[in-house]
């Protein structure tokens, strides 16, 4: 990593000289032994998800009194007072939850970015910072940056970023001996909550739309500068072990300062090993962690796989069952074998009921030979008398067996068994939005567009009295014209409030809300195939929205029994379905007869078929699938060829240039292809295996 001398001034290096205070992180002693196994060897994207379902986990203070009684305990400086990284302002805490004057709790990563109060990153107190008011209210929702010119508010200066190409507008910077300090959290912040939707206002200044690497490239080499050159210090080492008896989860990035590059820097795509050393060590699964079979019903077996893995072994690893119903589970292997000191391997569990329950039982890991931590599993499983239709065992190319849970209360079972087959075409669900105390997925609002969740339940507010707003949709494939729906209503007594609806900038339609929700319809042409919608209002002119539904035509498929069926089974709970053709696609539903319970879900079956090509004709087309490629041949010039997954959404769509086209599909299923022309419509059923 290049080392950018400017961003610091001796000051804080003659400060860490003189005191001695570089540290690498946390005592390996401070953290839980195993806290860290889930992640164990990972890199990158898997390394970054593993440390989120590992530092999730835990409690969190609510918020206000909560937080400054929390406050209290982690920001109080070693001589009594506040400890402010964003003023030189020295405030005592009045006790008792209460903020001293003049100071507000701060979210160091501004609350407006993911849009919303209602989840534990609102009130997580490794980004929370008791701050100066002035100091809070001047640097707004703006990221961190390199401040060269601006003003300066407390400690922080506050103006346009000139770090980089990337992002040049309103930023905030912190003193340099908390440059660190501020990088750990954003980090911390941008890993614990990588589900949230980061595409509140500014987020998109550091952060692309996606889990890793999220962070975009400047802000990643200024972040990892600001790591390395400001060192985990006493203060952030106190602090986070005063929020660790708190919260019950750690910020690895203090833990270990390192990682930071294995995610955005020098060493991504390394796996991170958190222990060096070369002691024998059970890696996964973690001690005291917890696993659910699948819910079976109480005739049945259930059945779940759980990987194993340890390193540096040199004797064989034990695994034994624990507890009061430990024979109605079994393991497939109770003694697991290293292999140059690696074990890493399966283990399938079963379970066998014997009547509708919940249990549980301990899968308990040691070594006779190696001292390595035991480690006890909790395997949870529940067994019930529902009805429903299994998967069908005994699938051939031309035959199968259907399943069902037997019943008390009947004896008599309707099984329908049908394939799918276009019957024209109709309007379809390719995207929705509820709002429920954030954007949905996909969605997000333009720079400088005002948003909130919190007026009104189940909504989103737009625009306010100083700012408008634009609402984008994710990217639909709008190419065959559709509709839109959306429930809106305006704010108390606005009046002249109208919602713009625009697709790629064009405007389709301006509606005009009235005091209460009402569902507006709107029709809309043909547009791109990767298009979003914006709805939009301008400052002073509030609404809400409650929900968006966007339509567009697809694909009618109707469902086509075989012959001889519905028909009626009695005392059984299986049935053979027979004269099938190979490589294609089947479903079946069972319905008990004279009982509470209605029809059970869709099973699908699969028939096998006898080449590894399938190969479809009608009229002068050929289709062929293999290895995730679908084939059409004899095409024209200007024929339309598109591709339909089996519920009916529009995968592919072109226009064949030659007699021939390939078409990548990434998936394993039943497909329809339509070849158009002028003239006629042709549609194939393709079964595609990888």
């Amino acid at each position: 990593m290049n080392k950018i001398s400017t961003l610091f001034t001796g000051r804080l290096a003659a400060l860490v000289i003189l005191l001695n205070i570089t540290y690498s992180g946390f005592a390996q002693n401070d953290i839980p032994d195993g806290y860290y196994d889930k992640a164990e060897g990972l890199a990158s994207a898997q390394l970054k998800t593993a440390l989120s379902q590992i530092i999730k986990e835990g409690e969190r203070l609510s918020y206000g009194s909560g937080t400054w009684t929390g406050f209290e305990k982690c920001d109080r400086h070693p001589d009594g007072y506040v400890w402010d990284m964003y003023s030189y302002e020295k405030r005592y805490f009045p006790g008792g939850g209460s903020a001293p004057g003049g100071m507000n709790i701060e979210h160091s990563v501004a609350k407006s970015w993911w849009g919303g109060t209602k989840n534990d990153a609102y009130k997580d107190l490794y980004h929370l910072n008791p701050s100066d008011a002035t100091a809070n209210s001047a640097r707004s929702n703006y990221p961190l940056g390199v401040v060269k010119s601006g003003k300066t508010v407390g400690s922080l200066k506050i103006g346009n970023n000139s770090y980089g190409s990337e992002y040049n507008s309103n930023s905030f910077e912190p003193l340099d001996e908390y440059k660190g300090d501020f990088a750990r959290a954003y980090m911390y912040m941008f890993t614990c909550y990588e589900d949230l939707n980061w595409t509140g206002t500014n987020a998109p200044s550091m952060l692309n739309n996606n889990k890793y690497p999220m962070l975009r490239p400047w802000a990643a080499k200024m972040l990892l500068e600001w790591n390395e050159l400001d060192p985990v210090s006493e203060k952030e080492i106190n602090r986070a072990a005063e929020i660790y008896k708190i919260q019950g989860n750690r910020n690895p990035f203090i833990d270990y300062p390192e990682l930071a590059e294995h995610l955005w820097g020098s060493k991504v795509g390394e796996p991170f090993e958190f222990t060096e050393n070369d002691d024998p060590k059970i890696v996964s699964p973690s001690n005291n962690s917890s696993f659910s079979m699948p819910e079976v019903h109480y005739t049945m077996t259930s059945t779940l796989k759980v990987t194993v893995k340890a390193k540096n072994m040199t004797s064989p690893l034990d695994l034994r069952l624990e507890g009061d119903k430990k024979n109605l589970f079994s393991l497939s292997r109770d003694i697991l074998y290293p292999s140059e000191g690696i074990i890493d391997n399966e283990v399938i569990i079963s379970y066998n009921p014997v009547k509708a329950e919940e249990t549980m039982v301990n899968i308990i890991i040691s070594s006779a030979k190696d001292e390595v931590q035991q480690r006890s599993i909790n395997i949870n499983a529940v067994s019930t008398e529902d009805f429903y239709a299994v998967a069908a065992e005994n699938v051939t190319h031309n035959s199968f067996t259907a399943k069902w849970t037997a019943l008390s209360s009947a004896n008599e079972f309707d099984i329908d068994v049908y394939t799918k087959h276009i019957s024209g075409e109709e309007q379809i669900l390719i995207g929705e939005a509820d709002f429920d105390g954030s954007l949905d997925e996909g969605w997000s609002l333009s720079n400088n567009s005002y948003a909130d969740y919190t007026s009104e339940a189940g909504t989103i507010r737009l625009a306010s009295g100083s700012k408008g707003a634009e609402l984008y949709s994710p990217e639909y494939d709008l190419s065959k014209g559709g509709l839109i729906y959306v429930n809106t209503k305006k704010w108390n007594s606005d009046s002249g409030v109208k919602l713009t609806v625009s697709i790629d900038d064009k405007e389709i339609d301006a509606i005009e809300p009235g005091s209460d929700y009402e569902e507006f319809e709107i029709s809309f042409d043909e547009a791109g195939a990767d298009s979003k919608i914006c709805f939009s209002t301008v400052k002073g002119k509030r609404l809400f929205i409650s929900n968006i539904e966007v339509m567009t035509k697809g694909i009618k498929i109707e469902d086509i029994s075989l012959p001889g069926y519905p028909k009626t089974i009695k005392n059984a709970t299986s049935h053979n379905v027979e004269n099938l053709n190979e490589g294609s696609y089947y479903f079946y539903t069972v319905t008990p007869i004279n009982s509470e319970w209605g029809k059970s879900d869709e099973i699908m079956v699969v028939t096998p078929i006898s080449a590894s090509v399938d190969k479809t004709e009608m009229n002068d087309y050929k289709v062929y699938s293999s290895n995730g490629i679908i084939l059409v041949k004899n095409l024209n010039s200007g024929e339309r060829v598109s591709v339909y997954n089996i519920a009916g959404k529009l995968l592919s769509q072109s226009e064949a240039s030659s007699s021939d086209m390939r078409i990548n599909i990434n998936e394993q299923g039943v497909y329809i292809v339509v070849v158009e022309n002028d003239s006629v419509s042709t549609s194939f059923k393709v079964s595609l295996y990888n």
